[in-house]
């Protein structure tokens, strides 16, 4: 019988977030801004996508159980990325010397240049959501 205890509360959870879920999506204004089905581990993998590609930092705004998609948000001005277009390979060269792990190059603020200064910041290992 203690098992069969175990599989009810196990049910119920995955259930309540199963209606979680449901709730963000229905009380999000657009599919867009929902973060349906999202765990953790989705919205750090998004977050490195969209550094990777010079955004500022994004998250994960849907997930259909297959696929999921990213939501990437701009530097704020005068901030921008372009200074950091010649440096991925530099960033990713170095983390991997460094920490075995890839990189990604952002706009750190400078008193030389109102857009930033290139500087590397290397991604730390995802570990497994469970």
């Amino acid at each position: 019988m203690p098992s069969l205890r175990y599989q009810f509360n196990i049910t119920t959870i995955a259930l309540l977030s199963f209606a979680l879920s449901l709730l963000t999506l229905v009380s999000s204004r657009s599919l867009e801004s929902a973060t349906f089905g999202c765990s953790a581990m989705d919205h750090a993998a998004c977050d490195e996508l969209c550094k990777t590609d010079y955004f500022w930092y994004g998250h994960c705004s849907a997930w259909n159980g297959v696929d999921f998609q990213c939501k990437c948000y701009e530097y704020r001005a005068p901030l921008n990325s372009i200074v950091c277009q010649n440096y991925k390979d530099y960033c990713n060269d170095f983390c991997q010397r460094k920490t075995k792990e890839n990189g990604y190059c952002f706009p750190s603020k400078s008193t030389r240049d109102p857009r930033g200064e290139p500087q590397c910041m290397c991604f730390k290992v995802l570990e497994p959501f469970i």
